[in-house]
């Protein structure tokens, strides 16, 4: 009998360093899943969140795009831009309708016609270009202009619906997250009181 004491005694610690380690393993687990959906937030934040743009519109341009990767033939308008600092900057312009992301825009005609008009009256004017999406020549990307409107060039555009929506998700995942917490310390109390009784 004191010898199987001894043994469990013995083993005991192993078992509590075994049991730290999977704890570390799954808090250092838990980290990374974390930081990668963070990461994976703020890019897709990035690129479907509007951003502003103060520029002056030098004019429009409409290609045709080829078909590929199951997008049928079809024509893109574009609307070519100069930054106040004096960099080109160029945006497409095309409907996104009823589908992702959810801005419901139908009037890619108008408001090339519209960008037009400004670039040839009035060259000068500063223009806020509201607008999702990033520039990348690798992927042939532009981002795709949704607005356009007319401001001082000291207007400061204050981003209201990305700091709104931001807050909305902190608030929910915080939410969540204590209610997963609360959920995890019901279980293990159940858990421990049930290997207690057996």
């Amino acid at each position: 009998m004191f010898l199987q004491r001894r043994r469990l005694d013995l083993a005991r610690p192993s078992c509590d360093v075994a049991q730290m380690d999977v704890k570390r393993t799954a808090k250092l687990s838990g980290l990374v899943v974390l930081l990668s959906l963070l990461v994976g937030f703020g890019s897709c934040a990035a690129y479907f969140l509007p951003s502003t743009e103060k520029v002056h519109l030098t004019g429009t341009e409409i290609k045709r795009k080829d078909a590929k990767d199951g997008t049928p033939l079809h024509d893109v308008r574009y609307i070519q831009a100069q930054t106040l600092s004096g960099e080109s900057i160029i945006f497409a312009n095309e409907d996104t309708r009823w589908g992702f992301p959810f801005y419901f825009k139908f009037n890619a005609s108008d408001l090339s016609a519209e960008a037009a008009n400004i670039a040839k009256a009035t060259p000068e004017a500063t223009i806020l270009v509201t607008s999702y999406g990033v520039r990348s020549q690798v992927f042939d990307l532009y981002p795709n202009a949704v607005g356009l409107r007319q401001v001082a060039p000291t207007y400061v555009s204050v981003p209201i619906f990305n700091i709104v929506f931001c807050l909305a998700l902190l608030t929910l995942l915080i939410v969540l997250w204590v209610s997963s917490r609360r959920q995890i310390a019901r279980a293990q109390a159940w858990w421990g009181e049930k290997r207690k009784k057996a």
